[in-house]
C-alpha cells in the first residue's frame, strides 16, 4: 500500500472494522486506510482552513499539528490536537469537537473543557472508554473519566500520574486489557528507556 502523508506521527485501528487511522502532524489531516482494498479517505480536517482551530463536520473542521490518536469500542477517536493545546473527538458520523482543553470561543462548561492543557501528546484508552494523555507542556497524566452511554452527566478530568521528575519529554503510553497504564520514556541524551506500569 502506498500513500501520500505528511510527517505521519500517530496510527490507530478500529477493532470493529479493522480501518487504521493516521494522523498527519504538519498536513494536519486524519485519514482512513482501508486494507482490505488499499483505498485512502480524509475523514476530518482541512489544511487550507484559517484559523487552524475549528470544530465541525468532517473536513469542515481543521487541526493544528495534531499528534495522538486512539479509536474506542464505542466508535469514537479521540486526538491529542498539539498545536492547540487541546483534545478532540470526532464521533460515528464524523463531528469533530472538542473535548477536553480551553477554547476562548467554546459555549460550554465542563471540568474538561475548563481545564488549561499544555501540548498534548501520547494519549491511550481503556474498555470503559476512560482516555489517558500526557501533557507534555506540564509533563502530567491526565484521566479523563467518560460518563455512561446511558448517563447525561458530563465526563469529568483529573491529574492521573506526574512525570515532572522526567528529564525527557519523549513519552508514550498505552493500556493493556488488564487495566494497567504502560509508561515508556526514552532518553536522547542516553542509550536508556525507562518504563512505568501503574494500576488504573
Amino acid at each position: 500500500m502506498k500513500c501520500l502523508l505528511n510527517a505521519p506521527i500517530g496510527i490507530t485501528v478500529e477493532q470493529s472494522s479493522g480501518f487504521l487511522y493516521v494522523v498527519g502532524s504538519t498536513n494536519p489531516l486524519i485519514r482512513q486506510l482501508n486494507p482490505e482494498d488499499r483505498t485512502v479517505l480524509t475523514i476530518a480536517g482541512n489544511r487550507t482552513l484559517q484559523p487552524d482551530y475549528q470544530d465541525g463536520q468532517s473536513i469542515s473542521a481543521s487541526f493544528n499539528h495534531p499528534y495522538g490518536i486512539v479509536s474506542s469500542a464505542r466508535q469514537n477517536l479521540y486526538i491529542s490536537d498539539f498545536g492547540n493545546s487541546i483534545n478532540r473527538k470526532i464521533n460515528g458520523v464524523r463531528y469533530v469537537s472538542t473535548y477536553a482543553g480551553v477554547r476562548s470561543d467554546s459555549l460550554r462548561f465542563s471540568s474538561t473543557l475548563s481545564t488549561i492543557l499544555d501540548k498534548p501528546t501520547a494519549i491511550a484508552i481503556d474498555a470503559r472508554e476512560y482516555l489517558f494523555f500526557f501533557n507534555q507542556g506540564t509533563s502530567q497524566t491526565f484521566k479523563i473519566t467518560q460518563a455512561s452511554v446511558d448517563s447525561i452527566s458530563e465526563p469529568t478530568i483529573e491529574q492521573f500520574l506526574n512525570l515532572s521528575s522526567s528529564s525527557s519529554q519523549n513519552i508514550d503510553i498505552a493500556v493493556d486489557e488488564n487495566n494497567y497504564l504502560w509508561v515508556i520514556e526514552s532518553l536522547e541524551e542516553v542509550e536508556f528507556q525507562s518504563i512505568q506500569v501503574v494500576s488504573i
